[in-house]
C-alpha cells in the first residue's frame, strides 16, 4: 500500500513540475540586438548615434517600379503610402525622394522645404524639373537609384531597447509590407536595413526554436525505440529530457536572458545530455538486473551507486565546456555561458532524481520482462578497436602527439568572419539578396560613423576646420569600397549652390560659412526641413561623417578602418572615433577571438583539475589527451576548408570537448573501479560500457544533425562540424 501510494506521489509530482514548465515557456523573449554590455565604447557609440544623430533604427523598403519614378501615377502612389506610414505606430520618421528637403530660391527669396512641397507650390513647375532638381542633388543614388527606376522609403523605427523591441520592429516591418501589397504601383520591395537585419534574427530564432526541439525529440524516440524496444525505457527517458527541457527554458527566464540565435544551441544540447545519462543509467540498470543475482531495489540502489559520480562528472565538463562563455564580451555568448553552466547541473539533479524515480515506478514490470537486445556488431565493431589500440599503441600516440603539433601550429591561420549576413543568412536567401540589390541598385548597405568632437563650442563654424573637413571628405571618397560620404558640407554646399551666382559647391570664406550656416540653423526644429542635425549638433561642437559602402566582410572593414585612421592622423584639431555599424560588427570579430582562446584554456585547465579529482595525476592527465585531439582535428579542417571562424565556430571548440570528455569519465570510471590486471580491466571496461557509449555517440551525432534542417548558416555549420568533432 505504502510502495503504491509513494509511487503515486512521485508520478503526481513530475506531472505537477512539468505542467509548471509547460504553463512558463511561452514567455520566453527573442533579441539579437544587443551584443555588448551598455558600458562598451561601441554600445556607447552606438546609443550616443540614435540620441543625437539618426533618432531611430533605420528599415529601408526599396520599390522596384520597372520605369521611371517621374510620372504621376508612381507620385501620387508614393504620396499616399508616405502618410499610411507616418501613421503608424512607432515610426518616428520617414525619408522619401518626395519628403527629403532641399533649398529653392525663388526670385529674391531662399526656401528650404520637401520636393513635395515644391511640387504643389509649383516652385518645381513639373515633373521634369523635379527629375533636373533630384539628380543634382545629394539623394541621387541614396534615395533613388541611377535609372530612376527604384526608390528608398527610409523608415526610422521608435525603440526602447527593452523585450518589447521585438514587437515594435514586428508591428511596423509587417504592416508596412501590407501597404506596399495594397499600392500595385509600388508592391515589389526589398527590405534592408539594421532593423530588417535584427528583425530576421530574432524571427529565425522563433522559427527554428519550433522546428528543432520537435525534430530532436523525433529523432531521439526513433533511435531510444530501436535501443530498448520498450515503451516503459521509452516514456523514462523522454519524460525526463523533457522536464529537463523545460527546467532550461524556466533557468533561462529566471535570469531575464532573452534567447538569440546562439542560444538555439542550449534546448538540444540539454535533450540530448540528459538522453545521453539517462541511457548510461538505464544501460547499468539492465547489466546489473540481467545477472539475477540482486533483487529489484538492490539492483535500483547499485545502478545509482556506480552512475552518480560519472554522471556528475560527465555534467561538471560539460557545464564548465559551456560556461565559459561567460567570460565573453560578447552578451549572447555570456548569456549562453550563464544559462548552460545552471541548466545543465540542474538537470543532472532532475536526471538522477526523475529517472531513479520512474525506475523505482516501473521497477516490477521492467523485471518481468528482462528482456534486454544485445547487439553483437557494436561489440564486434568496439573490439576491434580496442584490439588494434592495443597492437599498434606506440605507433598511435607518436601519431597523436606529432599531428597534434602540426595543428597547433597551423592554428595561426585562422581568420574571423562577424559580418551578420555571412554569419547567419545563406547566399540564396531572400534578405542577402535584397542587401546585394540595395548594394548595386543604391549607395550601399554598409555604414561607418566618423564621431567629430572639437575643443570648444562653434570651432565647427570656423573655416578652418571647414576646410579640413572638407579636405578629409575628398580623401575618404577615393578609399577603395566607399560610395558616398556625407557630412555638413552637403546641405551648407545645398545652400551655397542657390545663393552663388556662379554655382559653386562650397563657400570660399568665413563671411559666406556664417551666412550659409545662420540659414540653415532656421530650417531646424521641423523634422521634415532640417537638414544639418543628422550632421552636426546644435553647439557646433560634435559632428559626424557617415560613409557608406557596399556591404563588406571582416577583412575588408579591417582594410577600410586602417585607411580611414591614416588619414585621421593628419588633422591634429579634431578628435575622431569610428562608429556604426559596419565598426560595430567589426568590434565582434576581435572578439570573437578572444573568446575562442579564453573558452578553450579554461575549458581544458578546469576540466583537467576535475579529471585530477577523480582518477588522480596519471590517470587523470592521460585522460584529457583523446579529447583534446578531436578538437584540434575539427579546428584544422576548418581552416583547411577557407572556413571563417565565427560565432559558430568558437561554439564547437568548447562544447565539443565539454562533450569528447564524457566518454573518457565512463571508461576511466569503470577502469578505475576494476579488478585484475590493467589489461583486463581495460578489455572488461570497453566491454561493459561499449553499447552505452556507442548509443551516446550516435545519440549525439543526431541531436547535432538536426541543426542541418535549419535555414541559418550558423546554426547548419555549428550542426555539421559539432557531428564531425563528437564522431
Amino acid at each position: 500500500m505504502w510502495s503504491r501510494l509513494l509511487k503515486s506521489i512521485i508520478l503526481l509530482s513530475l506531472a505537477f513540475l512539468l505542467g509548471i514548465g509547460v504553463f512558463l515557456l511561452p514567455k520566453i523573449d527573442f533579441d539579437n540586438s544587443h551584443w555588448f554590455d551598455e558600458n562598451h565604447p561601441q554600445e556607447t557609440y552606438k546609443d550616443y548615434l540614435n540620441q543625437e544623430f539618426q533618432k531611430g533604427e533605420n528599415v529601408i523598403f526599396i520599390s522596384q517600379l520597372g520605369q521611371s519614378f517621374f510620372t504621376p501615377n508612381f507620385i501620387e502612389s508614393t504620396k499616399r503610402i508616405s502618410e499610411k506610414i507616418e501613421s503608424l505606430e512607432y515610426v518616428k520618421e520617414l525619408k522619401t525622394p518626395l519628403s527629403a528637403t532641399a533649398a529653392f530660391s525663388d526670385k529674391d527669396s531662399l526656401s528650404v522645404i520637401t520636393f513635395q512641397s515644391a511640387l504643389e507650390q509649383k516652385i518645381l513647375p513639373d515633373l521634369a524639373s523635379y527629375q533636373k532638381k533630384l539628380r543634382t542633388s545629394f539623394y541621387y543614388k541614396r534615395l533613388i537609384s541611377e535609372d530612376f527606376q527604384n526608390i528608398a522609403f527610409v523608415v526610422k523605427i521608435d525603440l526602447q531597447r527593452d523585450k518589447s523591441d521585438f514587437f515594435r520592429r514586428q508591428l511596423v516591418i509587417e504592416n508596412i509590407k501590407k501597404l506596399f501589397a495594397q499600392e500595385e504601383a509600388l508592391k515589389n520591395i526589398a527590405i534592408v536595413g539594421e532593423g530588417q537585419l535584427n528583425y530576421q534574427l530574432d524571427l529565425k530564432s522563433q522559427q527554428n526554436l519550433k522546428i528543432l526541439i520537435p525534430l530532436c525529440f523525433g529523432i531521439m524516440l526513433i533511435l531510444l525505440m530501436l535501443i530498448f524496444r520498450s515503451w516503459i525505457h521509452l516514456l523514462i527517458i523522454t519524460f525526463t529530457a523533457a522536464l529537463c527541457l523545460l527546467l532550461t527554458f524556466n533557468i533561462i527566464l529566471l535570469q531575464g536572458h532573452p534567447l538569440t540565435v546562439i542560444g538555439l544551441a542550449l534546448p538540444v544540447l540539454i535533450l540530448v545530455i540528459a538522453t545521453a545519462d539517462s541511457i548510461h543509467i538505464i544501460s547499468r540498470w539492465n547489466a546489473l538486473s540481467s545477472q539475477g543475482t540482486f533483487k529489484p531495489h538492490q539492483v535500483l540502489r547499485l545502478t545509482l551507486k556506480q552512475t552518480w559520480l560519472p554522471c556528475l562528472g560527465t555534467s561538471i565538463t560539460t557545464s564548465i565546456g559551456f560556461g565559459c562563455f561567460y567570460f565573453s564580451e560578447i552578451i549572447p555568448l555570456r548569456h549562453f555561458g550563464a544559462d548552460s553552466f545552471f541548466s545543465i547541473l540542474a538537470s543532472y539533479l532532475v536526471i538522477m532524481l526523475a529517472t531513479g524515480s520512474l525506475l523505482y515506478v516501473f521497477q516490477n514490470i521492467l523485471w518481468k520482462k528482462k528482456k534486454f537486445t544485445f547487439y553483437k556488431s557494436i561489440s564486434r565493431t568496439i573490439n576491434f578497436f580496442f584490439s588494434f589500440s592495443q597492437k599498434y599503441k606506440k605507433p598511435i600516440v607518436w601519431l597523436v602527439f606529432l599531428s597534434s603539433a602540426i595543428f597547433l601550429v597551423n592554428l595561426k591561420n585562422i581568420f574571423i568572419e562577424t559580418n551578420f549576413l555571412d554569419v547567419f543568412f545563406p547566399k540564396k536567401s531572400l534578405l542577402y539578396q535584397d542587401f546585394l540589390f540595395a548594394d548595386e541598385e543604391l549607395n550601399g548597405t554598409g555604414i561607418v560613423d566618423l564621431l567629430l568632437k572639437e575643443k570648444t563650442e562653434n570651432d565647427f563654424k570656423n573655416f578652418a576646420e571647414f576646410s579640413n573637413i572638407t579636405t578629409l571628405v575628398k580623401k575618404l571618397e577615393k578609399i577603395p569600397n566607399v560610395n558616398t560620404v556625407q557630412s555638413y558640407l552637403e546641405p551648407v554646399s545645398m545652400i551655397h549652390q542657390e545663393l552663388s551666382q556662379n554655382k559653386e559647391n562650397l563657400p570660399k570664406n568665413g563671411a559666406e560659412l556664417e551666412q550659409e550656416l545662420l540659414f540653415l540653423e532656421f530650417s531646424r526644429g521641423d523634422k521634415k526641413t532640417d537638414v544639418i542635425s543628422p550632421h552636426m549638433l546644435f553647439d557646433y561642437k560634435e559632428g559626424r561623417i557617415q560613409i557608406q559602402t557596399p556591404n563588406l566582410n571582416s577583412t575588408k572593414i579591417d582594410e577600410l578602418k586602417q585607411e580611414i585612421q591614416k588619414l585621421l592622423v593628419s588633422i591634429k584639431t579634431i578628435t575622431f572615433t569610428l562608429a556604426g555599424s559596419s565598426i560595430y560588427f567589426h568590434a565582434l570579430s576581435e572578439e570573437v577571438l578572444f573568446t575562442q582562446v579564453v573558452s578553450i584554456l579554461l575549458t581544458l585547465g578546469i576540466t583537467w583539475l576535475v579529471f585530477l579529482v577523480l582518477f588522480g595525476w596519471k590517470l587523470g592527465s592521460l585522460g584529457v589527451i583523446p579529447s583534446i585531439f578531436p578538437v584540434l582535428v575539427t579546428a584544422n579542417t576548418i581552416i583547411f576548408l577557407g572556413i571563417p571562424f565565427d560565432f559558430a565556430v568558437i561554439l564547437i571548440g568548447s562544447i565539443s570537448f565539454g562533450l569528447c570528455v564524457d566518454d573518457t569519465i565512463h571508461l576511466l570510471n569503470h577502469y578505475k573501479k576494476g579488478n585484475g590486471l590493467l589489461q583486463d580491466r581495460l578489455q572488461h571496461s570497453v566491454q561493459v560500457l561499449s553499447h552505452p557509449l556507442t548509443f551516446t555517440t550516435i545519440l549525439f551525432c543526431l541531436g547535432f544533425a538536426v541543426f542541418l534542417s535549419s535555414d541559418m548558416v550558423i546554426l547548419i555549420k555549428f550542426g555539421f562540424f559539432t557531428f564531425f568533432t563528437i564522431l
